[in-house]
């Protein structure tokens, strides 16, 4: 018997407001989470927020959309003006609208399941929801919570801290060459657009995918390199460096940059195809 008391399904870690994580105790619990089973997917108070819409920020969304929101609308809250904007291009500007309430920036567009997935996923692949501290936020500038709830925060200068513990880790860094983001997804997605802007001046607009990535990842080389079927190239296998050698050879004058994962999958390296659905299960997920 384990020394260890496993925490009870869907029990949010690490237990504060904000948690973005949950338990999934057994093997079974995670594999009902990849397969969608209700049983798992019910008990989940928290979840990452690609995937799980945090109740604070569905509350904000509620009070947004009594307040902004024309009859068969529905909304979204995200980060940044730029990011409703870049939404609203994905949608098309003749079905969904940007605009800015409580200072909050929102996404408008019509009631309708094809574009709420549509929303759903471009805000998934590039971490573009608002945050659940930024819901929290709004919701007392509103009216709607007396404060935010108390937690420990930095007194001091934040960004100041932060480049104080990066900066070593890159020789010859400044202050000048960190960007902060407001989600692991958000950083991954600007970082990707800027290298393939400046790659794309120079001709060269294909990536390589080497190994299995999360998905979302996978998602950015699917959705936003300018042909996915000409300019996604996958090499499997990590330690086939002979095959990723050809693959520069036949493509080298196009190739962008290259997408790895470190530490990846051991699981997840087949030759020719991708694995299955539950191999590449991992709780950190919930």
């Amino acid at each position: 018997m384990s020394v260890f008391r496993p925490l009870p399904l869907g029990t949010p870690i690490p237990g504060s407001l904000h948690s973005v994580s949950c338990s999934l105790p057994t093997m079974a619990d995670v594999i009902g989470y990849e397969e969608r089973d209700a049983r798992v997917l019910e008990a989940m108070r928290a979840g990452y927020p690609r995937f799980a819409v945090h109740p604070l920020v569905q509350e904000l969304t509620r009070t947004l959309a009594a307040e902004v929101a024309r009859p068969g609308e529905q909304l979204w809250p995200v980060l940044t003006a730029r990011a409703a904007a870049a939404l609203v291009a994905q949608l098309g500007a003749g079905r969904a609208r940007a605009t800015a309430h409580a200072g909050v920036a929102v996404v408008l567009h019509a009631a309708e399941p094809e574009l709420a997935q549509r929303a759903k996923l471009w805000l998934q692949h590039t971490g573009g929801l608002l945050s659940s501290r930024g819901a929290e936020d709004a919701l007392v500038r509103l009216g709607r919570r007396a404060a935010a709830a108390p937690e420990a925060v930095h007194s001091g200068d934040a960004r100041a801290e932060v480049e104080r513990q990066l900066l070593p880790l890159f020789a010859g860094a400044s202050g000048r060459d960190l960007f902060l983001a407001g989600s692991g997804m958000g950083a991954m997605h600007a970082a990707f657009r800027a290298i393939a802007r400046a790659q794309a001046a120079r001709g060269r607009t294909a990536w390589v995918q080497l190994g299995w990535l999360y998905l979302d990842t996978i998602a950015l080389l699917k959705k936003f390199t300018p042909d996915p079927a000409r300019d996604h190239l996958v090499q499997h296998d990590v330690t086939d460096l002979a095959a990723l050698e050809r693959l520069f050879a036949a493509h080298g004058p196009r190739i962008a940059g290259v997408i790895t994962e470190a530490p990846t999958n051991p699981c997840s390296r087949p030759a020719t195809s991708p694995p299955s659905r539950r191999s590449r299960t991992g709780t950190g997920r919930a």
